[in-house]
């Protein structure tokens, strides 16, 4: 029922006033038509910006951004549909996965998958809304591979082209670092994370696997 919607989203907006705003999660994942979500974005749209002008919407959110996955291809409908007219960020989820052991370095290649297929569709900025570093296994890993995950997790969204990244690796399913044994220690890379807000940066994965990130005033860092 669309005016049901448009006054669900109206009631919302009202209620909470959040910055931000998402309609549909992984609608890739529900094979849902991406037509259809365009609708629904549509009247979506119109209703929260009648409320607050200044509020971003987001979508729509998909996951297996990678290739095999249809994340991207889900995407590339959405935006072909006229998704991009009612979007002011485009939402995907970075989950590490494809390499072994879920390695965070699969994100690299996953970014440059989108961008292969979107760039001619979208120019506008890129929010990481989900992100991750292995909740089922995480636990179970040396300290050296907890931290290099924690830090690869959370630094790589931003590092290859997201505007923001909201998960920071903490989140409804992803709860193994709470369960680390070196959870202070993994704590502790939270300062430096949080050290390169406001900085450019460089950046490359060396061999062993491990990532170097060297920020504008020199500070390097490497897990």
């Amino acid at each position: 029922n669309d005016t049901a919607w448009g006054n669900w989203v109206t009631a919302a907006v009202t209620r909470w006033n959040p910055e931000y705003i998402e309609f549909i999660n992984e609608p890739s994942s529900l094979a849902l038509d991406p037509a259809w979500v365009v609708g629904i974005y549509a009247i979506g749209y119109a209703a929260a910006k009648a409320v607050n002008p200044s509020i971003i919407v987001i979508g729509p959110s998909c996951e297996s951004i990678s290739t095999p996955g249809n994340g991207v291809e889900w995407t590339v409908d959405f935006l072909n549909a006229g998704g991009d007219a009612y979007i002011d960020a485009l939402g995907i989820h970075l989950y590490p996965h494809g390499l072994a052991n879920h390695e965070p370095r699969s994100i690299v290649d996953q970014m440059a998958w989108l961008h292969t297929n979107i760039d001619g569709l979208w120019s506008g900025p890129i929010y990481n809304t989900e992100a991750g570093c292995a909740p089922e296994i995480f636990d179970t890993q040396t300290l050296a591979t907890q931290r290099r995950w924690f830090w690869q997790t959370n630094m790589l969204p931003i590092l290859t082209g997201c505007t923001k990244s909201f998960w920071y690796a903490w989140g409804e399913d992803n709860y193994g670092p709470y369960q680390s044994a070196y959870l202070t220690e993994i704590l502790a890379l939270w300062t430096v994370i949080k050290s390169f807000e406001g900085h450019t940066a460089a950046w490359d994965v060396l061999p062993d696997g491990t990532l170097r990130v060297v920020r504008d005033d020199g500070l390097t860092v490497t897990y």
